[in-house]
């Protein structure tokens, strides 16, 4: 029956169906009561905006059949909170502070048609008797006057004009009145306003139509206006080839870079087109949501043929190599020489030629072989210079590949070159550089250099001022995402007049010859360790390409578990700035079994809920993670236990890993309903590789694993080798498998490490040690008795 007559019959019927069924309740009720014939109809139909007679043919050239889109308007709704714009502990204003405020921007494509600002205001009981006027100032234009009177924390309510925004804006705070007359300067913290960071923007508008223009890419799918968590739909066919799957893995490596800290997170349809923005992987001519894919390879950019003003992206391609080279085409666009780009809306495919990956070589990563001057860590538009009294702190983010280890006395070097201002109310004892790493405090730095003979320097005139500190790092302070915080705090002499404050021609300065040095480190851990998975996706991203990796998946994966392996790949492009571009990708047990030869030389990445036994039972082989049922359990290895071999039973055992934390684990995994979370093991085809294992109870669990790495709460706790998530945030963490050492360094290295770590063994060595050299000793002492004494004086003594 074609859909036309479909179409008929379903309106009459349901005209039919109507009237006698006006008064029914539920739809499962109306359902039942429905004739068996339009049932069947209703059953045997796709609907009606994706059904293909509903298309039109817009001629478009490029062999897409798509239907007229239904314009309508997309609401946009959006809070800014202050804590998400860089100020957790909100905003705070002294004394003597003329102003205060922040910036922040609002998306490309969105039309702003209302908003409001919510401010919560407290202030100390000395501040509030001061009534000031607090005015409040969106780029330059008032938005209102606030009087400070109430020591209590106050809800204060700002109407936004729209015309007042723009895509980059300024938001400011100014004490109105001049406070600073007979103002001396207060360190006591009685005299503050603070404006609290669940303070928020509010806005309301609509979503605008962007142009079909891949220049623009990642628009319109990542904004970089846009501080909220990036989204981004893919679009297969109900059957995805693991060519498709590895060049979407591979983009979201791409926009898990651009993301940058605000994230993104994926959502997977099999053969359907979502009210949204989307990305279609497929090859030529595959029909996918109801729609024929074009015939000429390439990348394209068109509107949704159901969703107005949204946009799809489609990745036409056939091979492996293909696929590879649109992708690689699409983020990074080259052209021959001689070719003008005259349409925007498509990129064809040219042959890409990869570069060959080599350890630690993420782009994200500071080397450890020289040498990083703090200057190539600043970020775009962002300067090592402070200005004022009143400034924020210099924030120097940098990465590091998570296996750093520095033996017993090495240490990490942190060198500060730096000038504060001549400024003759500066408190030169009290100020001072603050220098911190990855949120521990480590030094302040002094104005001025200490010392009797400094001191007696400075008394007669002398130039004292210390202008430069090594720092030593605790290398037990580099993870593999770390910040160093640099604050001049800069004092006033007590009783100094506030007005000094509003001196802005002065500035402190960081300078250019400052550098970290972790050039003393080596790259040595104990794996598996699944807290480097979690900040690095360590240790697949050693090689930033992933060209030492194999991914596992089952035969016939669910759009959840895919999403789960994007949410990886954007995790990892985040964590290393690379793209992954040579991951060996296998579906089901037969591909992995004809290419067993090849994954013992590689890193496994596992995808799959537990619902999957068969395929994860074979994968599990050897470790500590066993099947009852479809239940996961831990094995329990006892004292002496051969499971994993002769050699891994007896390193148990004289090690004296026992595994005391199997049966917990057990116990927990068995009797937690549902849960989500991490396992890692001995890869089951090299025990020395590792395999990491992505997995949940079901489907729907799996699905939460990128909300949940969002939480720095469950992100801190991610640890061992087996990690489980449960709930909102629970997250318990287990060490209970085997286990090796990975890294590039020497067999005394690693025999030194393997002392510190085993003080049992090596007292017992010790001991031995001592007995040999004492027996050694003794025969040498008696020969040279004899040959001193004779042999007849030597044979008289009695040697008991």
């Amino acid at each position: 029956m074609n859909n036309f007559a479909k179409t008929l019959l379903l309106t009459s019927a349901l005209v039919f169906a109507t009237q006698g069924y006006a008064d029914v309740n539920s739809d499962n009720q109306k359902n039942k009561e429905l004739p068996q014939a339009l049932q069947e109809i209703l059953l045997n139909s796709t609907p009606l905006e994706q059904n293909e007679s509903y298309f039109t043919d817009l001629s478009t050239g490029d062999g897409f059949n798509i239907n007229t889109q239904e314009k309508k308007d997309v609401n946009y709704r959006a809070e800014l909170p202050f804590d998400k714009l860089g100020f957790p502990q909100g905003i705070t204003m002294t004394l003597g502070q003329k102003q205060s405020g922040l910036n922040f921007t609002l998306p490309t494509d969105k039309i702003i048609t209302k908003s409001k600002l919510e401010l919560f205001i407290s202030a100390t009981e000395n501040f509030a008797e001061k009534s000031p006027h607090l005015a409040v100032l969106l780029n330059g234009q008032e938005l209102g006057s606030i009087v400070i009177s109430n020591v209590e924390t106050s809800s204060y309510e700002l109407n936004v004009p729209s015309e007042y925004l723009a895509q980059e804006n300024s938001l400011t705070f100014e004490i109105e009145e001049d406070l600073s007359q007979d103002c001396k300067i207060d360190y006591t913290g009685f005299n503050e306003i603070s404006i609290e960071g669940n303070s928020f923007l509010s806005v309301e508008g609509n979503t605008m139509e962007v142009d079909s223009d891949l220049t623009l890419f990642p628009l319109p799918f990542l904004d970089k206006y846009d501080i909220s968590k990036g989204s981004v739909e893919y679009v297969f066919s109900k059957n995805p080839s693991k060519e498709e799957i590895k060049a979407a893995h591979m983009l979201s490596s791409f926009l898990g870079n651009k993301a940058d800290f605000r994230g993104v997170q994926f959502k997977v349809t099999y053969d359907k087109l979502p009210h949204n923005h989307a990305i279609i992987f497929g090859k030529p001519e595959e029909k996918i949501a109801g729609m024929a894919l074009p015939e000429k390879k390439g990348v394209y950019i068109r509107k949704n043929p159901y969703f107005y003003p949204y946009k799809v992206v489609y990745v036409v391609a056939e091979s492996d190599v293909e696929f590879t080279s649109a992708i690689l085409q699409l983020t990074d666009p080259i052209f021959s020489p001689n070719e003008k780009l005259v349409d925007v809306s498509y990129y064809p495919i040219y042959a890409r030629t990869l570069q060959d990956s080599y350890a630690y070589d993420a782009p994200k990563w500071i080397p450890t072989t020289r040498k990083v001057y703090l200057r190539e860590l600043l970020q775009p538009g962002q300067s090592m210079t402070t200005k004022g009294f009143w400034h924020n702190s210099i924030h120097l983010p940098f990465r590091t590949a998570p296996d750093l280890y520095m033996m017993y006395d090495g240490q990490g070097d942190l060198y500060v070159s730096y000038e504060f201002p001549a400024e003759k109310e500066l408190n030169e004892r009290e100020s001072g550089l603050n220098v911190s790493l990855s949120g521990f405090f480590q030094d302040k730095l002094p104005v001025n250099k200490k010392g009797l003979l400094e001191n007696m320097w400075r008394l007669f005139g002398g130039n004292a001022r210390q202008t430069s500190r090594h720092i030593q790092v605790n290398p037990a302070y580099i993870y593999g995402e770390n910040d160093i915080e640099l604050y001049f705090d800069l004092r006033l002499n007590a009783n100094a007049p506030c007005s000094v404050l509003q001196n802005t021609n002065i500035k402190s300065v960081i300078d250019s010859s400052s550098y970290i040095d972790l050039s003393h480190s080596v790259h040595y851990s104990k794996l598996p360790n699944l807290s480097y998975f979690v900040g690095a996706s360590f240790p697949f991203s050693k090689y930033a390409d992933y060209s030492q990796t194999a991914i596992l998946l089952p035969e016939n994966p669910t759009e959840n578990e895919l999403k789960a392996l994007f949410d990886m790949g954007a995790r990892s492009g985040d964590a290393t700035g690379a793209i992954i571009s040579k991951p060996m990708i296998l579906m089901g047990l037969n591909e992995i079994r004809q290419h067993e030869e090849e994954l013992s030389k590689k890193d496994i990445l596992i995808v799959s809920t537990l619902m999957n036994k068969d395929f994860l039972s074979v994968l599990f082989k050897n470790s500590a993670f066993t099947f009852n049922g479809y239940e996961l359990n831990v094995y329990d290895y006892g004292m002496l236990n051969f499971r994993g071999g002769v050699m891994r039973g007896l390193e148990r055992l004289f090690s004296g890993d026992f595994r005391n934390q199997n049966a917990d684990a057990n116990r927990y995994v068995r009797t937690s309903l549902s849960w989500r979370g991490f396992l890692s093991m001995l890869s089951p085809f090299d025990d020395q590789r590792i395999a990491v294992v992505v997995t949940a109870t079901d489907d729907k669990e799996i699905a939460k694993l990128s909300n949940d790495l969002d939480n720095p709460m469950v992100n801190r706790g991610v640890g061992g080798d087996l990690t489980i998530i449960s709930g909102q945030d629970r997250v318990i963490k287990y060490t209970v498998g085997d286990f090796i050492y990975s890294g590039d360094v020497s067999t005394i290295y690693k025999i030194l490490h393997f002392a510190g770590e085993h003080i049992l063994w090596l007292a017992i060595f010790s001991v031995f040690i001592i007995m040999m050299l004492s027996l050694i000793i003794s025969i040498y002492l008696q020969k040279r008795a004899k040959s001193r004494l004779g042999e007849d004086i030597i044979n008289t003594k009695d040697w008991d």
